[in-house]
Formats: structure tokens, C-alpha cells, sequence
């Protein structure tokens, strides 16, 4: 989780659209080919919501703040990031086979 949202940090400090939407991206980095498990496997459903709060508006980490309605958006938006990320990791995982069912 942590890679993600350092990542997004550096992104919206900076500007940089392009670098802010790689942190949403489907498909994980060559360098970093586990970092969508990772990401999925850093919470669960209990607290995933209350997890990224914190990793956004209030981790002292970094000097970096964003307004707190602005910044529960972004929650907002990892959460479904997050939900989707589990589908396609489910999807990767699911049996090759088309075996039929009787």
C-alpha cells in the first residue's frame, strides 16, 4: 500500500497527471510485478476505507496535505481501485480450464 501512495503523493505534489493515473493502473510495473497483490493483500473490507483515510489525509510521512474533501474523494477512488484490483486478482487466479459443469 505504501508504494502506491507514496507514488501518488510525489504525482499530485507535482502536477503530473500522467504519473497520478499510473497509480490507478490495472497492470503493475515490470519492476514491481507483485505490487497490485501487495496493494489488495495490505488491507481487507473491514478497514480498507478508514486504511486509505489515513494513508491520504493524515499520515505525517510526508509534509504533504490535501483539503479534507478533496482528499475523501481520493479515498473514495482507491477504495473502488482497491475492489477492482481483488476482481482482477481473482479473475488471474481463477481455473484455467473450461471444464463443464453437470
Amino acid at each position: 500500500m505504501d508504494l502506491i501512495f507514496e507514488d501518488f503523493r510525489k504525482a499530485y505534489s507535482v502536477g503530473q497527471g500522467y504519473e497520478l493515473a499510473q497509480t490507478l493502473s490495472p497492470v503493475p510495473p515490470p519492476s514491481q510485478p507483485d505490487r497490485l497483490y501487495n496493494f489488495f493483500r495490505s488491507t481487507n473490507f473491514a478497514a480498507v476505507k478508514n486504511d486509505f483515510r489515513y494513508r491520504i489525509l493524515y499520515d505525517n510521512i510526508s509534509p504533504f496535505k490535501l483539503p479534507v474533501d478533496e482528499g475523501n474523494g481520493w479515498v473514495e477512488i482507491y477504495v473502488a481501485y482497491w475492489k477492482a484490483i481483488g476482481e482482477i486478482l481473482n479473475a488471474e487466479n481463477a481455473p484455467k480450464a473450461n471444464t463443464k459443469v453437470k
